[in-house]
């Protein structure tokens, strides 16, 4: 799933998509869009306030990826096909130890290995 935010695009991998905690959302589908714009919306509040408040949670990861498929993509992809699922939102670079939020947007060169996933 993309979608376009802020001038770039971000990517959202939905890991095991059947799992109730997305249905309680509303529906799959429609539940995991309003979860992803709903963490969009947190980030973006946090970038323009410049402040801080953490968005990852163990059915939510943030990735970067800005310089190519990595390995912390594969082991939290196999962590939630191993438990009960999660959305990997990529294009943002969390910096935890600084307090903030980068957009790195979508590189759509890595498109074919996220496919493969």
């Amino acid at each position: 799933m993309v979608v376009r935010w802020s001038g770039c695009w971000v990517v959202g991998i939905v890991v095991r998509e059947d799992e109730g905690w997305l249905r309680r959302g509303g529906g799959c589908k429609i539940g995991v869009m309003k979860t992803i714009e709903k963490v969009l919306a947190q980030i973006e509040s946090c970038i323009t306030q410049n402040k801080y408040e953490p968005v990852e949670t163990d059915k939510i990861e943030l990735k970067d990826l800005s310089g190519g498929v990595s390995a912390e993509l594969y082991k939290s992809t196999c962590a939630f096909l191993n438990a009960e699922g999660g959305m990997i939102i990529i294009g943002i670079h969390e910096d935890a130890s600084n307090k903030k939020y980068t957009l790195k947007g979508y590189n759509p060169e890595i498109e074919s290995a996220l496919k493969d996933l």
